[in-house]
């Protein structure tokens, strides 16, 4: 786990395009013999050395021997490393009082260009500066933050905890090509804010979700946005008003946007029009005009997309015909009509 949770750091609190390279094995790749892991980083940051680092990760309670140890066994070896060139990291769960003393002793023998710690004081400081992070531990542990989600758990509440395992990601991106490239090169470089117009909230949450979740799954960007964080309510705004690193807001509502304009913070907000409760036009369509610099408008999902999914979850033919012509593309009324039938 802690292997992970460095590497999701690493990823959440550097900008795309300074991280040069990231190697931190973790689940069953942690037996691989070599360094635990390796960053090379072009920017300066509180938690990372600058330039190329080498990491040795481990949980055992003496920190004392389990640092010298690892310090012995990668000093004066090749490890793909230079260690003139390289910056020595060992990290720990466990609060180390006797750190600093025992990295000024090891900096003196010169071996490394440089030498540190993280311990569990340190190691909570960098975790609290990346909501992201934060909100994927309480997950994994089968709880909740009151105010945010990370992507995992806002697919999840989405779809509900008895199907949400079993819908695609490709459901919600299928037929929105475009507005997926808007996404990921917003999500890339955001300067500034994004707006995404679509029929309802969930369904933008979501496609955000499903867009990224898409992303990750291709060679080499698995680390990709991992920086996003799902604000549910205005009582995230404390959490999120001293930021160390850039982090994006996917907004849950439209009112919330005035809350969270904030320093290293940029936000996705959501535009939904209003729409006629006539059952004639129960679905409004999302405006067919052309690009709009920094938003997004996302169409409705395709019946053929829609029909297609539900046969995959099992409905009926004409169990899945009747629900794709019902809900009419709009998310929050497939899912009323799913839940009450899955």
């Amino acid at each position: 786990m802690l292997p992970r949770l460095i590497r999701d750091l690493v990823y959440a609190t550097t900008e795309r395009g300074t991280l040069g390279l990231l190697i931190m094995p973790y689940g069953d790749d942690i037996n691989i013999p070599g360094l635990d892991g390796r960053v090379r980083l072009s920017e300066e940051h509180s938690h990372i050395p600058r330039g190329e680092s080498a990491w040795e990760i481990s949980v055992g309670a003496d920190c004392s021997k389990k640092a010298q140890d690892n310090y012995r066994k990668r000093t004066g070896r090749s490890n793909d490393v230079v260690p003139k060139h390289t910056t020595f990291v060992f990290v720990t769960p466990h609060v180390w009082r006797e750190k600093d003393a025992w990295v000024e002793r090891r900096k003196s023998e010169g071996h490394w260009l440089d030498v540190r710690v993280i311990d569990g004081i340190t190691l909570s400081d960098w975790i609290c500066g990346s909501p992201p992070v934060t909100a994927r531990l309480f997950n994994d542990a089968a709880m909740s933050v009151d105010d945010i989600d990370d992507i995992d758990l806002c697919w999840k509440r989405g779809f509900g905890q008895a199907i949400h395992e079993f819908v695609s990601s490709s459901f919600l991106t299928d037929g929105r090509d475009e507005q997926c490239e808007s996404l990921r090169k917003w999500l890339e470089v955001p300067r500034d804010d994004l707006t995404i117009v679509a029929s309802s909230p969930l369904d933008v949450r979501l496609f955000v979700a499903a867009a990224i979740k898409q992303a990750r799954e291709k060679p080499g960007e698995n680390g990709f946005a991992q920086n996003v964080v799902f604000i549910r309510d205005r009582s995230a705004r404390p959490r999120l008003q001293a930021l160390h690193y850039p982090q994006i807001a996917m907004l849950s509502d439209p009112d919330l946007a005035a809350d969270f304009q904030l320093p290293k913070l940029q936000c996705v907000h959501l535009i939904i029009p209003k729409i006629s409760t006539s059952s004639a036009v129960r679905r409004t369509p999302t405006p067919r005009i052309g690009p709009v610099p920094g938003q997004i408008f996302l169409p409705p999902l395709r019946r053929g997309i829609v029909e297609n999914e539900l046969h995959r979850l099992r409905f009926k033919p004409e169990e899945a015909s009747r629900i794709a012509t019902d809900s009419q593309g709009n998310l929050e009324s497939l899912l009323r009509e799913i839940k009450n039938d899955f």
